[in-house]
């Protein structure tokens, strides 16, 4: 939302509150949850107008269900629908752009207009390929196709270039906290933690050949905390969530975020965990690896096959999971759903960039996802899900995200695992 929809929006919300006799504290609380509902709401295409904001707040007419989001329940069909997109259309879009020799240069899913963008290099030159009716509209869904002058691997690389640069930056002065792709905008944002008009300028200038933007960042943290509710607890009484079940072989895992075993830089191997309290009856298993770098932060805690499932708690409700996504199989654009003890509710967003990075006490991310979504203290290895589909678990706020993942894909390799799913 730009400036002046903020105002207008906080606007609407203090009138509709005092309109509905809400107390001073109360009226602040609401501010806060309506305002973060309607940015959900416009980033999925659904109306945010003065009047969808009194409905909200008035009747019972919108509901949170499964998305943590207020939705009619014809809109909640119409999530179900934008699922079907990046499950089925998606892919079969990519299987048609191979058919015919083309290589996007990235793919976005366009999530306010119900739609595909394809994004390409040199458009002009393969414009009578594209011009094939089958390649506009895929399964009644519109494909956009747009010329594209990096692609996604350009962008990659561009990061990669950056990280390599910023312990010569350091030394004049200029500390690079993260990096972010953002592929609709063909660009990667630089964070920092104090944006001044002389330290965006020489980034700029140190970067002149790259696409590069220059953004004010809180410092990344891991969420790694012993409050809530449903949880796993390690025998020092750090709290985390589950992420998903894994096996390698004969031998069987609970994933959860590497950084929940963590001790002064130093990886417990063999530490008990638990479900929920530290209790003989509620024994899990022992931390057995860990990665804790590049583009993943999980650990496999050791258990019985009796204590593993495909299955994840959605606001008190089982689901079952029936596929796990595969390495680099995301899209932007694609919506991404969050579970952990600490929030509570599930809650869904969109997948933001694809490649976030940054540091932590000198250890290096990449490839992380940013994601729209919410967390907190404790959310750490929680379910990062699509509908019925595994795609990651939570690792911490960092590079402008209030949720940065780890990739299931990426973790299932890094960790020689694969995703149990009966």
């Amino acid at each position: 939302m730009n400036k002046i929809r903020l105002m207008l929006m906080m606007s609407i919300l203090f009138i509709s509150v005092v309109m509905f006799g809400h107390t001073a504290h109360a009226e602040t609380s609401q501010n806060i949850d309506v305002y973060e509902q309607l940015q959900l709401r416009e980033d999925f295409g659904f109306p945010v107008d003065e009047k969808t904001v009194e409905r909200m707040l008035s009747s019972n007419e919108f509901s949170q269900d499964e998305y943590g989001i207020l939705l009619t329940k014809a809109e909640q069909i119409m999530m179900k629908e934008k699922f079907r997109m990046q499950n089925e259309v998606v892919p079969r879009l990519k299987e048609l752009l191979q058919l015919n020799h083309i290589e996007p240069a990235g793919i976005i899913i366009n999530q306010k207009e119900n739609n595909i963008i394809v994004m390409v290099k040199e458009l002009d030159k393969l414009q009578h390929i594209i011009d094939n009716e089958a390649l506009f509209s895929v399964d009644h869904t519109i494909v956009k196709y747009i010329n594209a002058q990096y692609s996604e691997k350009d962008l990659d690389e561009f990061s990669h270039a950056i990280w390599e640069a910023a312990d010569h930056l350091l030394t004049e002065g200029i500390e690079i906290v993260s990096t972010s792709i953002e592929l609709k905008d063909e660009k990667v944002h630089i964070g920092v933690y104090d944006k001044t008009n002389a330290t965006e300028q020489k980034i700029i200038q140190y970067f002149s050949s790259f696409p590069v933007e220059v953004m004010e960042v809180e410092e990344p943290t891991d969420f790694a905390s012993p409050y809530g509710g449903e949880k796993i607890v390690s025998e020092r009484g750090a709290g985390c969530s589950v992420g998903y079940s894994a096996k390698s072989s004969s031998t069987y895992y609970l994933v959860t975020a590497g950084h929940c075993s963590l001790e002064n830089g130093k990886f417990l191997s063999g530490e008990d965990w638990y479900y929920k309290s530290k209790s003989n009856s509620n024994y899990l298993g022992t931390a057995y690896d860990y990665q804790y770098r590049g583009a993943v932060d999980a650990m496999i805690i050791k258990v019985s096959s009796s204590k593993t499932n495909n299955k994840i708690n959605i606001n008190g409700s089982s689901r079952t999971m029936t596929s796990s996504e595969g390495r680099n199989a995301d899209n932007v654009g694609q919506i991404v759903c969050r579970v952990g003890f600490a929030s509570g509710k599930a809650q869904c967003g969109e997948l933001k960039s694809k490649n976030v990075s940054y540091r932590i006490n000198g250890v290096q991310f990449n490839n992380l996802r940013g994601a729209s979504v919410t967390s907190t203290n404790g959310d750490s290895g929680g379910t990062i899900y699509a509908d019925y589909k595994y795609i990651g678990i939570t690792k911490g706020r960092g590079g402008g995200y209030n949720t940065t993942y780890s990739q299931i894909g990426e973790i299932n390799s890094s960790l020689g695992i694969s995703t149990i799913i009966r």
